[in-house]
């Protein structure tokens, strides 16, 4: 799941979802996109605004590798 599918599964724009998470809508962008990498702060609080498991956004284990579009290493 990417975080673009989280944030509009619980039915929140880029905007909104950057209102409540205390950030810019074109941060929230850039994560999505995968050209910015959050915080663990931030990630923790985008994972419990998105309802979902912090692992489930960030991460895809079996590949080791960021679970968005661009695909950055993690690990």
């Amino acid at each position: 799941m990417t975080l673009a599918e989280a944030r509009k599964k619980v039915d929140l724009t880029q905007e909104e979802a950057a209102l409540k998470l205390k950030i810019s809508r074109s941060l929230v962008g850039l994560i999505e996109l995968g050209r910015q990498r959050p915080s663990f702060g931030l990630a923790k609080r985008m994972a419990r605004l998105y309802k979902q498991p912090i692992n489930v956004l960030f991460f895809d284990f079996e590949g080791f590798k960021m679970n968005q579009k661009t695909g950055i290493p993690s690990l």
